[in-house]
């Protein structure tokens, strides 16, 4: 729904083509610097790479000045849609191979209703996207926080395979883990939203730097780790 007609670019009817009508009437093509994009509630991992692409690809063709394109990253919620958590694994890695784009997490927005965010969460959004557009763009020195975290890589410390060590980017400020909780009279830790495949359960974790280390309960021969679940918290 939002990929451009290659023959009719500026075709009114569709998502790209008003938006590109307007930018250019406007005599704003070659002056945007940033797009923002935030979409996927209601998609499917199935070609998301390969349509997502395509788009990058056209943006900048038909936006010359555009130096970073801001991905949100969607959370857990809305469409109940299985493959979200493939979908999120996408997004994620998508900034690994296209140089301008930078994506960033909606998971841990207040005001999230089940589906969108009240305004205290879209007004938490503009915020942290605010943040990366005022370190890329008028020279903010505060870098602490502003990314969001990926992981590079995930491996067991020792022979013993008891403990694993989960290395993430950027190393500015390194890494904090959220206390425990209470959702629903119920108490939550960070520790119980973290999986292996073998169901190896996490006794405790600690953080190093730009390193989280998960204590397990057991020797684990899991060769998966994910910690964000497939559909809600």
């Amino acid at each position: 729904q939002n990929s451009r007609i290659d023959n009719q670019p500026e075709l009114l009817t569709s998502i790209y083509g008003s938006m590109l009508y307007r930018v250019r009437k406007s005599k704003f093509t070659d002056k945007a610097k940033a797009l923002f994009w935030y979409q996927g509630e209601s998609n499917q991992v199935t070609n998301y790479a390969q349509n997502f692409r395509k788009l990058h690809t056209d943006w900048l063709s038909d936006y010359p000045s555009l130096q970073r394109v801001y991905m949100v990253q969607i959370r857990p919620g809305c469409a109940n849609f299985a493959s979200h958590n493939l979908l999120r694994d996408v997004q994620r890695a998508m900034q690994d191979s296209l140089p301008k784009l930078e994506v960033t997490s909606a998971v841990a927005l207040p005001g999230h209703d089940g589906c969108h965010y009240t305004p205290v969460g879209y007004t938490a959004l503009g915020n942290n996207l605010f943040r990366l557009v005022e370190r890329d763009f008028y020279n903010s020195t505060d870098d602490v926080g502003v990314s969001a975290p990926a992981i590079l890589r995930a491996y067991f410390t020792g022979t013993d395979r008891t403990k694993i060590a989960v290395v993430f980017k950027p190393k500015t400020g390194g890494l904090q883990i959220q206390a425990d909780v209470m959702v629903n009279s119920i108490a939550q830790s960070v520790r119980d939203h973290i999986y292996l495949d073998g169901g190896t359960k996490i006794n405790s974790i600690s953080t190093s730097a730009d390193t989280i280390f998960l204590q397990l309960a057991a020797a684990s021969n899991a060769s998966n780790i994910s910690y964000i679940p497939a559909v809600y918290y």
